[in-house]
């Protein structure tokens, strides 16, 4: 049998614990299969005419006992044309290992493991550690029910907003895209009528995750305005929904999920789409359904 399987690492840094751990469970798993051969190819490797693609492919089809075939690097070009697996080690402050491709399952699921002194420790529940602990409602907080993989979980968002002492307001993002952030606030202004031309934004994802998900959108909508306005959001209180450039609240997928995770952690409400459908029921948990963000701040700060 031939395995072929690519380790790429985003960061310049290697991560060689990563890699040992993961080339150790590798030879395991041939020993318990039978006899193995390894081949580790560096990152440096990759420029070199006798270890491209062609040779690299030359050097393993010479090969007549079993594989197993390991790329350790920051080029993923040449993995995926040669490998059957292609593993990608992104490090935000915890190292999630998530496949970008596999021959023989799903990509969908991720692994999340923190560096400890006695080594790498799997995170069982992400969503507990990614969420500070406020012994008092602050204002610029919310909590989005997001989805990486397969796993849902909830990331805490953290938005500044402060009069600029510049001419040209700053924006800046950790964790989330600046240019998506910026569309997000033009659609404030538009539809909300929250002036923030002469503001400084500023806005964080704790925990060192990056997220791409677009159910972040209405938890950054809510951290932006608690922070503008002053005014803390309920600390039970997470969102799940995309925001659209005319305001409205988009659907998202496997919402029941979001939902579930967020029920299971003690929150009390969640602030997801009109255009969920209708039948998605939680126990222990409120569901406000929301079409237009303008809807959303006498929603979110009713009562105050």
């Amino acid at each position: 049998m031939y395995h072929l399987s690519a380790l790429r690492f985003e960061s310049d840094h290697s991560h060689h614990v990563i890699a040992r751990a993961l080339a150790r469970s590798f030879m395991q798993h041939a020993r318990n299969g039978g006899s193995a051969t390894r081949i580790t190819v560096g990152s440096g490797d990759f420029g070199s005419a006798a270890l491209g693609s062609g040779g690299i492919c030359e050097r393993f089809v010479e090969l007549n006992d079993e594989v197993i075939f390991e790329i350790v690097g920051n080029t993923p070009a040449v993995a995926r044309r040669v490998t059957d697996d292609l593993v990608l080690i992104r490090n935000y402050g915890y190292r999630i290992v998530r496949a970008a491709k596999n021959r023989f399952g799903s990509v969908s699921e991720i692994g999340i493991f923190e560096m400890q002194q006695s080594g790498l420790r799997e995170v069982l529940n992400p969503s507990e550690i990614l969420i500070s602990q406020h012994s008092e409602d602050t204002s610029g907080i919310a909590i989005a029910a997001t989805i990486e993989g397969l796993r849902p979980f909830l990331i805490e968002t953290q938005a500044l907003v402060s009069p600029s002492v510049y001419g040209h307001p700053q924006r800046s993002s950790t964790g989330f895209d600046l240019r998506r952030l910026e569309m997000l606030l033009a659609v404030l202004e538009k539809r909300c009528g929250l002036k923030l031309n002469t503001k400084d934004v500023f806005l964080n994802i704790t925990g060192g995750i990056y997220s791409d998900d677009p159910a972040a959108d209405l938890s950054v909508i809510a951290a932006i305005v608690s922070s503008a306005l002053d005014m803390p959001i309920d600390s039970k209180t997470c969102f799940a929904g995309e925001i659209g450039l005319s305001g409205e609240i988009r659907p998202v997928n496997r919402i029941e999920q979001r939902i579930n995770e967020a029920r299971k952690l003690g929150y009390k409400k969640i602030f997801i789409s009109s255009y969920n459908p209708k039948d998605v029921y939680a126990d222990k948990i409120e569901i406000i359904r929301l079409e237009k963000i303008e809807k959303m701040i006498p929603a979110l700060f009713s009562g105050r």
